[in-house]
């Protein structure tokens, strides 16, 4: 579906507003059309609130009771706070109750989250909630690293500096050793 017509002109016109205030000539050669590109840009990376997530298809299983897990698989959001995006690899993994997942479909359960501004706090709640909730799982579990180019490029100026986040429901909040088993292969 991606924006309308009306909110990418918004963009521009926000964009355009920007550009003036840091004493750009809008008119310029390489500046004219950049409020154009950033509309673009935004409505080709954050376009989520305007799809409805992947429903996974599920295949029914009777045998596997172990982790179920996809890792290193990278990824990019946009923070909130400054609208600056934060770039990294996450893990998820899950142990199958009556049900098991494609995993490409994990791939994309997890980047439907990433596809709107937020915190990486939330994109792990928002994405074990919903392993949670369309695998019916024993658990599911989230790891995420990423490094916040608002603190490589501004504030600290600490580029490289990675922030972990881990969610987990079910088993792995009882079984700390199926938890230290998933965040250690996570972390590799």
């Amino acid at each position: 579906m991606g924006l309308s017509i009306n909110n990418m002109a918004n963009i521009e016109r926000g964009v355009t507003i920007i550009l003036k205030a840091l004493g750009e000539d809008i008119t310029r050669e390489g500046i004219k059309d950049t409020p154009k590109r950033v509309a673009k840009l935004y409505a080709d990376i954050l376009d989520s609130q305007y799809t409805t997530i992947d429903i996974p298809t599920t295949f029914t299983q009777e045998t596997y009771h172990g982790i179920v897990m996809v890792h290193h698989i990278p990824f990019y959001a946009f923070c909130e706070h400054h609208l600056l995006p934060f770039i990294g690899h996450f893990a998820v993994g899950y142990i199958p109750d009556k049900k098991l997942v494609g995993l490409s479909k994990l791939v994309r359960m997890f980047r439907y989250w990433t596809k709107r501004v937020t915190i990486q706090e939330r994109l792990a709640e928002q994405a074990v909630d919903t392993m949670m909730e369309q695998l019916e799982p024993h658990g599911a579990i989230v790891y995420i690293s990423a490094e916040h180019t608002c603190m490589s490029l501004r504030g600290v100026k600490s580029p490289g500096a990675k922030t972990t986040t881990i969610t987990s429901r079910g088993v792995f909040l009882s079984d700390l050793e199926l938890r230290s088993q998933f965040i250690s292969e996570a972390s590799k």
